[in-house]
């Protein structure tokens, strides 16, 4: 996922904001703390969140990078 991420990232870093977790950072202490928060059950998951902070869409799992770039244009219309 991450050159997904990485592309999407490059072409919108003027309209989204995205933060990239590395779960394979075991010595993070926020790691735990963020799993908790959204809840994290599975991994890769990605979550578009709004101005007003509401996660709007998640997803678990891979997912294409047309379907990301579809949600992302809907969420910055």
């Amino acid at each position: 996922m991450e050159p997904v991420i990485s592309a999407l990232s490059q072409k919108y870093q003027e309209e989204v904001r995205f933060i990239i977790v590395d779960v394979e950072n075991q010595n993070d202490p926020t790691l735990e703390e963020l799993f908790q928060i959204f809840d994290v059950t599975y991994i890769p998951v990605i979550y578009l969140i709004d101005k007003q902070g509401q996660i709007v869409k998640q997803h678990v799992g891979l997912v294409k990078q047309e379907v990301l770039e579809k949600e992302i244009k809907d969420l910055t219309k």
